[in-house]
């Protein structure tokens, strides 16, 4: 796809650091919030570490003691501009990202949200009703078919994606998402020049012409 071609890692393992970069360009955002959990100790394999260090602000989350502890380390840093919060990430009750959100700062437009839970990305984000990202990374199981019934597989991701109003853009391993009313800011919303991307294509024209009905 192109945006692949910007990959480059400074934290993230799979090339996102440039990828963003690239789509914040294009949307012409230089600054603001973002979200990531499970934040692990917030640098390795961190999806927007890199932003941070560029003055932006954000929320990182992790229920796991040692990398909690770790982070307010990590936190200390950047003077306030990162909010630590020791939580789990549920789909329901006091854990929901919506709850653990209200508990900070964050607009409820922020601009980068990056989700690994290993495998209940999906059903968080389908809970999530009251904060929204311009641009979405979201974990996925590549190693399963794109096709797969499995809610973290490729395909049934990206239908849901659709239809809580983003487009994807990129697939690194994880899948990259913005926000539908921002792509026409994107210089190449999606290339669909590859199989998993010719089924997201035919996926969104069904998808589209149900909504239609």
């Amino acid at each position: 796809m192109y945006y692949n071609q910007f990959a480059s890692n400074v934290y993230s393992q799979n090339g996102e650091d440039g990828i963003l970069a690239k789509l914040l360009e294009e949307l012409g955002i230089s600054s603001g919030w973002c979200c990531e959990f499970g934040a692990d100790d917030g640098e390795k394999n961190s999806n927007t570490l890199h932003l941070i260090e560029q003055g932006w602000s954000g929320v990182y989350i992790e229920r796991n003691c040692e990398r909690w502890e770790q982070l307010n380390t990590l936190a200390a840093k950047y003077s306030g501009r990162l909010k630590i919060l020791h939580a789990g990430v549920d789909n329901m009750g006091p854990s929901r990202l919506d709850s653990l959100l209200a508990r900070t700062a964050i607009p409820r437009d922020f601009e980068v949200l990056s989700m690994d839970t290993e495998g209940t990305e999906f059903s968080i984000w389908k809970a999530t009703k009251d904060y929204s990202a311009k641009v979405v990374i979201i974990e996925i199981n590549s190693s399963i078919p794109a096709d797969c019934a499995q809610q973290n597989a490729l395909l049934p991701t990206a239908i849901f994606a659709l239809g809580k109003g983003y487009e994807p853009v990129c697939h690194t391993g994880n899948l990259i998402l913005v926000r539908q009313d921002l792509c026409g800011e994107l210089s190449t919303p999606c290339d669909w020049s590859d199989d998993w991307c010719d089924r997201i294509r035919r996926a969104t024209k069904l998808f589209r012409r149900k909504e239609a009905r």
